[in-house]
């Protein structure tokens, strides 16, 4: 819960590419850390393991606003569409 409340100036997150699914528990905790940090520096050597859909938290986490939604994000760079199945 102490970390939760943190308000560092800076915050590093090395393997970045670990808060791939924008809904996952550890991507919504280190991205309220993130919101509350003046400069946040991601790192990763694989951004993006498998479809461009994992890149939206990491992009969200920098610029908020800067690609919209998730939905707004997979209709314009990820050719989402509803299918058969959803």
């Amino acid at each position: 819960e102490e970390v939760s409340r943190l308000e560092p100036p800076v915050v590093v997150l090395d393997e970045s590419h670990y808060i791939k699914n924008h809904k996952a528990q550890r991507t919504e905790f280190l991205a309220g850390i993130a919101s509350r940090s003046r400069r946040l520096l991601l790192l990763s050597g694989t951004p993006a393991l498998a479809r461009p859909v994992e890149l939206y938290p990491q992009v969200a986490s920098l610029r908020g606003g800067l690609f919209g939604s998730y939905t707004q994000f997979t209709k314009r760079y990820c050719d989402a569409h509803r299918g058969r199945f959803g």
